[in-house]
């Protein structure tokens, strides 16, 4: 059985607000779904390499300051690893067409949005901390 690995990123500015993306109508799963920036791990990559081609195809811009921020199991039966960073960004968002839009929102904000996966749990363990 194949090990599945993402790498998802908590993109957070200086007042500590977060990056949220929602997903294109177009998308097989999850459409219209609010998420954080992400993706699966392809060939040799790191999992620091996958988030910043992650972070570049979805929203053309690069990272700093990425540091790891926690490990997931999502489903131990599908072996699904989930590897989630913080970073900032200093450049104008230019979303892909897989994403419909963005927001910037605060921890008092965050459970009003319809999140698809782990993320808002994510987004609650970031805040709790943050």
């Amino acid at each position: 059985m194949d090990t599945y690995i993402g790498c998802s990123i908590i993109i957070y500015d200086n007042d500590n607000k977060v990056l949220i993306a929602r997903r294109s109508s177009t998308k097989k799963k999850f459409p219209l779904m609010w998420e954080t920036i992400g993706g699966a791990l392809e060939n040799n990559e790191t999992a620091e390499e996958c988030i910043r081609r992650e972070v570049m195809e979805e929203i053309n811009c690069n990272i700093f300051d990425l540091k790891l921020f926690k490990y997931y199991i999502i489903n131990e039966d599908n072996r699904y690893i989930l590897i989630v960073y913080t970073g900032k960004i200093n450049e104008q968002i230019q979303h892909n067409s897989e994403i419909e839009q963005v927001r910037w929102i605060d921890k008092l904000e965050v459970e009003k949005y319809d999140f698809c996966g782990n993320d808002l749990e994510k987004l609650l363990d970031y805040f709790s901390i943050n």
